[in-house]
């Protein structure tokens, strides 16, 4: 099956390592999908039922003399756990220089990945928030806000940039973990302070695509709810447009759960795939979180235009209500309001604050008046 000139060892357990004969190295990949095949259609008798097996195979181009033994096997098995990591069964082929850059990102995100575990056991989390505030001129029952949460470096109490630690969580699966202690401290903090609470209308909680698909996610919000002073109904989940699509049933048991406690539900990133509007009716959402890269775009493109305004426009068709990202100024704020995009979030209203801090400062639809 391999080459002539190959050679083949057995590292551990069931880890084996092949060295390919270079003469013909465009007919190494061939070579190895041979294998991946060959494994997969392998069948063992046992028992009276029939065995199969899957294989993922991390395969680096490298010229000899390029690195050592030690460094190849250490890049080989990275581009290995990428191959399980993308669903297994696969093969991942790197160049030497490529295969290192990727194993730095590793390294890096498992800094972070110890990073977020510590700051989770040891609360080095602190909660922000910023507004999100009514374009229409319609005044609501209270502050209207998004909680974002910060890490906040014990030796320094520097607050970290939030995309490495989510990045982190999501490469490895501490998602759900961090948006239960998200929904916890949140809680618990209005739970601390009820003239707060008072004021409240609605408060969004971004959730990871990990959350939606652990189905021991409601009854950790039906448990962490039954014990709390907060209304369901002035707490608002967020989930990803591409999460939901990607996996249409869990978002919809998901959505119809939370829905049963009292939730609001938004749809966050929507018209990033642009196929949206095709399973909008299975997905009982409150709001439709419509994605930033077009509201940033609104006065240069009009493609973003046309998309921001079909948006809003179906949403009001079937009785949604519509929040833009990133509305970083007054130009961008007034053109979402003349197309009847209801609220507006961003650094053009407000900027995100401690949640402490928060609410010693009028609401941010005063601000502008």
């Amino acid at each position: 099956m391999l080459p002539g000139g190959s050679l083949v060892g057995r590292l551990a357990g069931d880890q084996f390592v092949p060295l390919l004969d270079d003469r013909d190295p465009a007919a190494n990949p061939a070579v190895l999908d041979h294998v991946l095949a060959a494994v997969r259609d392998y069948r063992q008798g046992s028992g009276g039922n029939l065995v199969s097996a899957s294989a993922s195979i991390g395969a680096i181009r490298f010229r000899r003399g390029q690195a050592d033994y030690a460094e190849l096997l250490r890049l080989a098995d990275a581009a290995c756990a990428t191959a399980k990591d993308q669903g297994g069964n696969r093969l991942r082929l790197a160049a030497f220089e490529s295969a290192a850059d990727a194993v730095a990102e590793h390294t890096a995100a498992l800094r972070w990945a110890v990073r977020l575990d510590a700051a989770l056991r040891d609360g080095h989390f602190r909660l922000y928030c910023q507004s999100i505030t009514g374009l229409q001129g319609i005044e609501h029952g209270g502050r209207h806000l998004e909680i974002l949460l910060r890490m906040v470096d014990p030796d320094t109490c520097e607050v970290l940039p939030p995309g490495p630690v989510v990045a982190a969580a999501e490469k490895f699966h501490m998602g759900p973990r961090l948006d239960r202690h998200v929904v916890d401290s949140t809680l618990a903090w209005f739970e601390r302070h009820p003239q707060a609470l008072a004021q409240l209308d609605a408060c969004a909680i971004n959730l990871c695509a990990a959350s939606v698909n652990d189905p021991g996610f409601p009854d950790f919000l039906r448990e962490r709810f039954a014990r709390s002073s907060v209304p369901p109904g002035k707490v608002c989940l967020e989930i990803t447009e591409t999460s939901a699509v990607r996996d249409l049933n869990d978002a919809q048991q998901f959505i119809a759960a939370s829905k049963a406690l009292g939730l609001q539900l938004a749809l966050d990133d929507f018209g990033a795939g642009f196929c949206s509007f095709a399973y909008l009716r299975r997905l009982d959402v409150d709001y439709f979180k419509i994605d930033g890269s077009f509201v940033r775009d609104l006065e240069s493109s009009a493609l973003s235009l046309a998309i921001v305004r079909s948006i809003a426009e179906i949403a009001r068709s079937i009785d949604k209500r519509t929040i833009a990202e990133f509305v970083e100024n007054d130009a961008i704020r007034d053109r979402l309001a003349q197309l009847g995009v209801d609220f507006g979030q961003g650094y053009g209203i407000d900027r995100p604050q401690p949640i402490d801090q928060y609410f010693l400062r009028p609401a941010a639809s005063m601000l502008r008046r």
